[in-house]
């Protein structure tokens, strides 16, 4: 499925349904032989793989782990990503990871080739400490080789100037190319912006909306 808005976003996104495996360990009340390590990561890979409502709706006794969703909002400095991912991490209760409160929590300025790869293993780590459904890692992002190391289940590109305000980076940032983005925005707008990726997110087939997406999106089962 996807959304089309040529004069503000393009979104484009492909589901893979482990929808099935899921329920079937879900609904098995019957002590568990297999090894954790088999039923317990669920690998998402799209938006559109239905999740447990909380993480206390899991079932302990079938020892599944469900890694939270990475959503990646990358873009140059200045473009928007912080004010857009703060709005959204409210909405559907996620865990921002912001890169500049990484770099300053590490003291760690360092912009060049080692420094920025230093600073997507730290921003990765944070995500897998996240107890949430959802983790949105901010940051610019500027090569595609990052992208690929975060492998984030959403992507969104904010394309929203046409450069930023350090020059450095304004050459060494590549528009996507390979990994094409599930939603493509070109102007700020944090509000609706958010709204359109909270009701693709509700409203795909595979997932239903639970306690952790209020609002005018909800619907009925």
């Amino acid at each position: 499925m996807g959304i089309k808005n040529s004069d503000t976003c393009d979104c484009n996104f492909d589901r893979r349904s482990l929808v099935s495996l899921f329920f079937e360990c879900l609904s098995n009340n019957s002590p568990t032989t297999q090894p954790t390590h088999l039923l317990g990561i669920i690998l998402v890979k799209s938006i559109g793989i239905a999740i447990a409502e909380s993480n206390e709706n899991i079932k302990a006794d079938a020892g599944i782990i469900v890694k939270p969703i990475k959503i990646l909002v990358f873009g140059l400095p200045g473009s928007g990503k912080t004010v857009f991912a703060s709005n959204l991490a409210k909405k559907i209760r996620a865990h921002h990871v912001n890169a500049d409160e990484v770099r300053e929590r590490f003291n760690d300025w360092d912009f060049s080739e080692i420094g920025r790869k230093r600073q997507v293993k730290r921003m990765l780590y944070q995500a897998k400490r996240a107890e949430t459904q959802y983790v949105i890692l901010d940051f610019v992002c500027p090569r595609e080789i990052y992208r690929a190391l975060v492998e984030a289940e959403v992507n969104i590109f904010m394309d929203t100037i046409s450069e930023g305000r350090f020059a450095d980076t304004n050459a060494l940032f590549e528009r996507p190319k390979n990994i094409k983005p599930d939603f493509h925005f070109k102007e700020k707008d944090a509000e609706n912006n958010s709204d359109l990726v909270l009701k693709s997110l509700i409203t795909s087939e595979f997932i239903q909306p639970n306690s952790r997406m209020l609002g005018r999106y909800k619907v009925a089962n």
